[in-house]
């Protein structure tokens, strides 16, 4: 006797149930996909929501808040564990590590995690392993597991309101184009547009009309111009743009034609620099001989130093400082004193720096603000913005994405204003 309905088909029904749970298990890992990269949008290799990291003891905690302060601050100024997340902090440790002339740590290789000939590993460890640990337990266990969103009353647009965008007729779009260095000649009238491009290794003369008058090869990427009293000087980092210990950096002497022809001397001035990024002229010991003042800003070392004129063409160096990351210098200019230096360092002892000239090629160096090397400083400008007759600083960084590429509630422009107790 069969007691099923006419209308009963077992086998179109089990077809349809199993399309369905199909359909519900692709839509919830579907939800699941658009879960997870949201929450994990502040790092691409999905890294930075992580819990499944080893707990420590508040004892080891402890301990490794003291060695940092201790063993972190030699260096450069000691970062709160809270500026970056924590497994940002993973990328450093290993940086930081090998600096301490620790190669390897728990089945971890430290080597190669830093590029340079210029590293120097202590030939001992400063710490022991359950030392490093410690520290390493104190920023994991205390720094965030993901950085704040910035909270904005208004959100940041793209774009120039109060400009418009007006492109030269030769175009310098493409892949292979490196846009290093942009400088407005001001001296001449009218002005014209000094454009370098690091990939191509060029220096482009560009009318104010934004035609090209003319283009010459430079020994590599232009990343500087003086302009001095009709002399022009033009500093190139090197042979690339990126991060090396090479002391390939030249300062050479430019000639400009009235028709705007380009003409570079045949040897630099200066050469075998350290990734020179600034060059400055003064008269540095009253001679009145025009003196330079060069940024280099090197890589794992660099200088600070000063170029002594002693005529007929030949200098003399004086180092001012050996700190690496020397990037922005002003001339402090004070009545009846010689002229000092206000200067950006950005890498590691990350800072700007008063130097007060002594005479006799010495500098007494003041930390005028200091910044923890997570900020990535970048510039500043030295400027009366309330006129009241002292100079503020208008500070920016943000450049910091080497080892620890995240937003940072504070890495895209920070300005501040700093008024000098000494009139400028």
């Amino acid at each position: 006797m069969n007691n099923k309905p006419d209308n009963y088909r077992p086998a179109k029904n089990s077809k349809v149930v199993i399309v369905g749970l199909i359909i519900l298990i692709i839509s919830a890992l579907v939800i699941y996909s658009l879960w997870h990269i949201s929450e994990n949008k502040q790092d691409d290799a999905g890294s930075d929501m992580r819990t499944d990291f080893p707990t420590a003891t508040l004892q080891s905690i402890a301990r490794g808040k003291i060695l940092s302060q201790q063993y972190c601050r030699s260096c450069h100024m000691l970062p709160d564990p809270a500026l970056l997340n924590r497994f940002k902090w993973k990328n450093v440790f290993p940086q930081m590590g090998l600096r301490m002339g620790i190669k390897a740590h728990r089945s971890e290789s430290y080597v190669g995690t830093i590029k340079g000939d210029d590293l120097v590993v202590p030939d001992n460890p400063l710490l022991n392993e359950e030392q490093w640990q410690d520290i390493i337990d104190y920023y994991m266990n205390t720094a965030p597991i993901a950085l704040p969103t910035q909270n904005r009353p208004l959100a940041i647009k793209r774009g120039l309101p109060f400009f418009t965008i007006e492109k030269p007729l030769q175009s310098f779009d493409g892949k292979q184009v490196l846009g290093c260095y942009v400088k407005i000649d001001n001296s001449v009238t009218p002005a014209r547009i000094f454009v370098a491009d690091g990939q191509a290794k060029k220096l482009y003369l560009l009318s104010a009309q934004l035609n090209v008058i003319d283009s010459i090869t430079t020994a590599g990427p232009v990343v500087d111009i003086l302009f001095d009293h009709g002399n022009t000087m033009i500093c190139t980092i090197g042979k690339e743009l990126g991060a090396n210990s090479d002391k390939l950096g030249t300062i050479t002497p430019l000639t400009i034609t009235p028709e705007g022809k380009m003409q570079l001397a045949a040897r630099p001035v200066f050469d075998k620099l350290g990734r020179p990024v600034q060059i400055l002229a003064a008269d540095m010991n009253n001679d009145n001989k025009t003196d330079y003042v060069i940024c280099e800003f090197g890589s794992i070392t660099g200088e600070l130093c000063w170029m002594e004129n002693l005529g007929n063409g030949a200098f003399t160096k004086h180092v001012i400082s050996n700190l690496p990351g020397a990037i922005k210098a002003y001339i402090d200019y004070q009545d009846n004193k010689l002229p000092g230096l206000y200067v950006l360092f950005a890498q590691g002892e990350e800072g700007i720096f008063h130097f007060e000239n002594k005479g006799g090629g010495k500098f007494d160096a003041e930390e005028i603000l200091r910044f923890p090397p997570i900020y990535g400083s970048s510039y500043f400008e030295m400027v009366d913005m309330n006129h009241d007759g002292y100079k503020d600083i208008v500070y920016t960084c943000g450049d910091n994405g080497n080892a620890t590429l995240v937003l940072k509630a504070l890495s895209w422009c920070i300005h501040f204003l700093k008024r000098r107790k000494r009139q400028l």
